[in-house]
Formats: C-alpha cells, structure tokens, sequence
C-alpha cells in the first residue's frame, strides 16, 4: 500500500512540473509573438525599407514570432493599434505628440531637410588649398620649432671646435638648421656632422626622437589632407546665397518652404525627388531642400547625378515605433533599440541602405 501512495504522490507532483513547464513555456511564446502593423510605403519607399531592415534585425537578436497586418492609412494602423489589434506599428511614422495611449520607442533614423547643389569642379587654389592648410598648421610649425631648436644647440655645441658651423650666428644657425633637417629626413648629405661630445648627444637624441615622431605625424598629416579634401568635396555654404537665386523643394514640404521664403529666394517646387535632381544636375537651381532620407536614398540607386550635399541640415523630427502604452513590450524593444544605436547596428544598416552621408561635417541648424 505505501507504494502506491509514493507513486500516487510522484505522478502527481510530476504532473504540477508539466503543467508549469508547459504554462511558463506557453508564455513566453505569447511574451516573444507580435503582431506588426505595416503602414504602406506612400511614397516614403526609403523609410519603409529602413524601417523593415531595423525590426527584422531586432526579430533576429530577440527570436520574435512576428505575424503582419499591412495598412493603407496611418489613420487605421493607429486604430488597431488601440483596439489591441496589432502590438507594434512600422512603417513611415513620425514620433509626435497627439496619439493618447501611443508611446513611441527611441528613433531608428532621424528625419531632416538637407541642401543640395548642383556639382562645380574645383578651381586650382581650392585643389591646392588643403595642402596649404596643412603646412600651416600646427604640426607643422612645431616640427619646424624643433628643428630650429636642434639647429641652434648643435650649432652652440660646435661653433668653437667645427668649423663645418661657423662662430658666426646667422651662418651657424643656418648651417645648424641644415643638418638638423637632412638629418631628420634621413638623407644624411655628410657635408656637415658633429664633432663633441654634447653635439653628438643631441645628434643621437634627434635621430632617436624622429624615428617616432615621422612615422605619427605623417599619419596625422595624411588625415588632415584627407579631411581637408572631404570639407572641399561638401561645400560650406550659407543661406543667405540664395537669396535671389532659384531654390527647389518637394510640395508639400513646410520646413524647405519656410526656409525659401525667409531667406528670399525665388521658390520652385516639384514634384519629386528626381525632377530635384535632375534641374541640379542641368544647373537650372540654385539648390534644393530635400529630405534627407528620400535624397539619399535616390542618389544611392542613381549615382549618376551631379549634385553635391552641403553643410546645412536642418532636424525635421524622427522616425520611430509605435506602441501601446503600458505594455510590457515596451522596455524590451525600446532597450533593444537603444543597444542597437549604441553598437552601431543601426548606422550601418542607414549607411547600407542610404549611402554614408556626410555625418563629420553636418552643422544641424534649428529654426
């Protein structure tokens, strides 16, 4: 009889252990299945294409079990969203104030108007110019204060004993400055070469030191010139330039409007990304205020284009996720997204997909 009582007992705790098993099990298969509601590209074929790119990258790392619902209207989406009908809404939406019961996670790609101008070739002095930029800056003037620094001490070591440097200042200064200039780039003449023991010391010093000191400024010239010929290749431009001068932006677009009519330039709007581009590319505008996204977007599938992106960026809000308030979704995705921002998961699936952009030298304006 004590058998069967102990097998009864067993059966049944192992019976709660499955029951659990299967209840924890059968939750966090509902915790991890979403059901996604697709806002329909309208027009906004870039951001669509991001948007998709970064939530099948958040399905992969989280293991989601994802199910889509597409909508034709940002109006229905939203509604389903409210009505529990999808979990997470993505497409070509902005994250703004006046959904209440609406969270928006952290932005997956910002939303600005940038400048565009048709393509002018470089004159001389602006090919010339960065090299000039970088001989006057401030690696080169104290590599050049070392060498006269060296020039002078081996001249002052020497003057009395070699008469490879004269006693006289300027002669022996200048005889100084020679050596310690072959000797630096290595060339080594042999007309001239220290005889003391203190001129010798700083001879050696000086070798040593620039065995160390050419191999890192030459790196850190080679990244100026670099950066020197980027800033050229985006013009510095100012608004004000325009003035008079025929500046095209999308209709419909309010930001790009009121820049055109507060700087006085003379406005022409089209119809699309590519009319911009191709009255650009026939110098027939001035410039144009284009969508960040849909510009760079369309100069990746046509490259083609002679245009060129500016300085100016002017923030025109973010694009982000949509949920409903207070569930417990919220924390998991919006910390996802941020991991993803932080590893840089979500500037390369923008630079994949947009093209590299201009982040070094954008001067993001507000208006």
């Amino acid at each position: 009889m004590l058998p069967s009582i102990r097998e009864s007992s067993m059966r049944r705790w192992l019976s709660i252990f499955i029951l659990i098993s299967l209840f924890s099990f059968s939750q966090a298969a509902i915790f991890n299945r979403y059901t996604v509601g697709v806002l329909e590209s309208q027009g906004n074929e870039a951001v669509a294409e991001v948007a998709q790119a970064v939530w099948e990258r958040l399905n992969d790392q989280l293991s989601l079990d994802s199910h889509y619902i597409t909508y034709h209207s940002k109006s229905d989406v939203m509604q389903a969203l409210k009505a529990k009908k999808v979990d997470v809404v993505l497409g070509p939406i902005k994250a703004q104030p006046g959904h209440p019961g609406i969270v928006f996670l952290s932005s997956y790609i910002d939303d600005n108007v940038e400048v565009y101008t048709p393509y002018k070739s470089l004159s001389f002095w602006q090919e010339i110019a960065p090299f000039l930029r970088v001989l006057a800056s401030s690696v080169v003037l104290a590599l050049f204060v070392l060498i006269v620094i060296v020039g002078v001490l081996v001249w002052w070591f020497e003057r009395r004993k070699n008469t490879d440097f004269p006693r006289k200042p300027l002669r022996g200064i200048g005889a100084g400055i020679w050596f310690a200039m072959v000797t630096m780039t290595t060339v080594g003449y042999g007309d001239k070469s220290p005889k003391t023991f203190l001129g010798r010391l700083v001879t050696i010093i000086w070798m040593v030191l620039m065995l160390f000191l050419v191999t890192s400024m030459t790196a850190v010239i080679t990244a100026e010139l670099t950066s020197a010929r980027v800033s050229s290749k985006h013009q510095a431009v100012v608004l004000s330039s325009f003035k008079g001068e025929r500046v095209a932006f999308l209709q419909g677009d309010k930001v790009a409007a009121n820049l055109v009519r507060h700087y006085r330039a003379k406005p022409m709007v089209v119809a699309g990304v590519e009319q911009a581009m191709n009255l650009l590319s026939a110098h027939k505008v001035a410039a144009a205020f284009l969508n960040s996204i849909d510009a760079r977007y369309y100069l990746v599938k046509h490259p083609d284009h002679e245009v060129e992106q500016t300085n100016l960026v002017f923030p025109n809000g973010r694009y982000a996720f949509a949920m409903r308030a207070g569930s417990a979704k919220v924390a998991l995705l919006d910390q996802a997204l941020l991991l993803m921002e932080d590893t840089g998961q979500l500037a390369h699936i923008e630079k994949k997909l947009l093209g590299g952009g201009h982040e070094p030298l954008e001067q993001q304006v507000s208006l």
